[in-house]
């Protein structure tokens, strides 16, 4: 995490900045800062300046806001923009004028250097666009596995940094630094390009090959969808420059669809990140993942998606279209009688008009409490399943950190003493098969009546899913912790990189929940 000590600006004259420079754009310099006010800082810190001919076009305002959205974040979100990308920390001022601004350097997991004769180039996305014999002299060892996981490393930043309201842009493989060694993660450089609420610092611009289509609006959460597609077809490919997602389809049929529906459909239907994200999460669980043997198709209701035909709650259905047919043939026998009435037309009407206001009258009541009990028991079934996650939320708080876990019982760790000691690796299969039950419950919801179904159907999908791959994350630690510690550790940190998404969504379902609980009389868990 960068910590400068610093404000939100800074003066350009207190900064000692190496003498080589670290990178060269078009639109600034980059330089490593070595002290401000000549002490010497605790991390790794560098300075984008802009070059002159741009800094009259710089919207401060815009640059002050991005400095700002992180630090007034939750210590959440303040912890994925730092593990992800090279954020604006600091504005850096000159004569009054913003100049550029401090950022972290890329961390050294994702600089690996290329093994090509003559370069110390550290590995971009760009460079994993290539065929096999160009990795293979590279010194770099990817497989349709690690381009799974990497791609859904990629689709999850996208959908967090999109429910940040921030649309990346230019999203390129310049951009994007892989980590190599240990799970497949992603960093985003260049943050200072991408749009905050549809506001950039700079008129945006696109990297070569890698532009929205013609006409569309940038940086959008449309354009970024549009090119996470043409990233997963030209990762797949190892093709700087093909649309062509055939490669894709033989790893998975199902993310050859989205590629093919991401580059030709229009905005409105075009897959999001989270479209990518729930059905790589599936993908990632199954065997044969990332084999040449497309995976089996599932429908989009079965990932929790929303904006779906969903086929649960069809006796919902049924009942409310058996009223109806009900009451219409009561009205069609009525309306017989009256019509075949001999009497004063006065009176007849009268009759008829204050019979059809109080069948109108009583469908209508009776409409709203139906509307209501299905809201109530839809809010219930939502209470239940947050009610069985804060129990399973307080399990795991009791069985973490893993630095509690003690080997000297024999090869499984234990946590505790006494008649309170526990197995670890049970107590955490247990959870664990809890979070799994939890997920299927999420995927089976059907919510039409509570308030922002979709979006609370689809923040549940995500954050079950993603406690439930921590918490197997985490068994796996347990299972290797006293035997061997270091692929431990990997799992572990596995385990915490999922644990950070799952809180993500959590926030986001106990913020909708907190708005639906008060009016069933249902309370807000504290955590899920």
């Amino acid at each position: 995490m960068l910590t400068t000590g610093l404000g939100e600006r800074v003066v350009a004259d207190v900064l000692t900045l190496a003498p080589d420079l670290l990178g060269d754009g078009g639109q600034g310099l980059v330089y490593e800062v070595t002290a401000v006010h000549g002490r010497v800082l605790p991390n790794a810190v560098v300075y984008k300046e802009y070059r002159p001919e741009w800094r009259d076009r710089v919207d401060a305002g815009v640059l002050r806001d991005l400095v700002r959205f992180r630090r007034t974040a939750g210590s959440v979100t303040r912890q994925f923009l730092d593990e992800r990308t090279a954020w604006p920390e600091t504005v850096v001022e000159r004569d009054g004028r913003a100049v550029g601004f401090l950022m972290q350097r890329v961390p050294a997991a994702f600089l690996r250097p290329l093994a090509l004769p003559g370069t110390g180039q550290p590995c971009q996305v760009q460079h994993l666009l290539n065929d096999e014999d160009y990795l293979r002299r590279a010194g770099v060892e990817v497989d349709d596995l690690w381009r799974l996981a990497f791609l859904r490393d990629v689709a999850e930043t996208l959908s967090v940094l999109h429910r940040f309201g921030v649309a990346v842009g230019d999203l390129s493989p310049l951009n994007v630094y892989p980590n190599l060694d240990g799970t497949p993660r992603c960093f985003f450089v260049d943050c200072d390009a991408m749009a905050l609420r549809g506001r950039s610092v700079l008129p945006q611009a696109q990297t070569g090959g890698w532009a929205a289509p013609p006409g569309a609006a940038l940086a959008t959460e449309q354009s970024d969808a549009y090119k996470l597609a043409l990233l997963a077809v030209r990762l797949f490919a190892g093709d700087q420059q093909t649309q062509d997602p055939a490669a894709l389809s033989r790893a998975s049929a199902r993310l050859g669809a989205l590629a093919r529906t991401g580059l030709t459909a229009d905005v409105g239907t075009r897959p999001a990140p989270v479209d990518w994200l729930q059905a790589l999460t599936v993908i990632s669980t199954e065997p044969g993942a990332g084999s040449a043997t497309p995976l089996p198709n599932r429908s989009r209701a079965a990932l929790g998606a929303g904006n779906v035909t969903r086929t649960a709650g069809r006796g919902t259905w049924r009942v409310a279209r058996w009223i109806g047919s009900a009451l219409w043939w009561v009205l069609r026998r009525v309306g017989r009688w009256i019509a075949a009435w001999r009497g004063w037309e006065v009176v007849r009407n009268a009759l008829l008009a204050a019979l059809v206001l109080s069948v109108l009258f009583l469908v209508g009541y009776a409409g709203v409490k139906f509307v209501g009990h299905l809201r109530a028991n839809e809010a219930k079934e939502v209470a239940a399943i947050l009610a069985k996650s804060e129990e399973d939320y307080g399990r795991m708080v009791a069985l973490l950190p893993a630095e509690k876990w003690s080997c000297e019982s024999g090869p499984r760790p234990t946590i505790g003493a006494g008649d309170d000691q526990l197995d670890v690796i049970d107590a955490l299969t247990e959870v664990t098969k809890s979070r799994a039950d939890l997920r299927r419950d999420v995927q089976e919801l059907d919510l039409r009546w509570v308030a922002d179904e979709d979006e609370l159907t689809e923040q549940l999908s995500i954050a079950m899913t993603e406690s439930y791959l921590a918490d197997e994350s985490f068994t796996e630690a347990a299972r290797r912790w006293c035997p061997d510690p270091k692929r431990a550790k990997d799992a572990r940190d596995r385990g915490h990189e999922h644990s950070t998404t799952a809180n993500l969504a959590k926030d986001e379902v106990l913020r909708l929940w907190a708005d639906i609980a008060p009016d069933h009389g249902l309370r807000v868990p504290e955590n899920i």
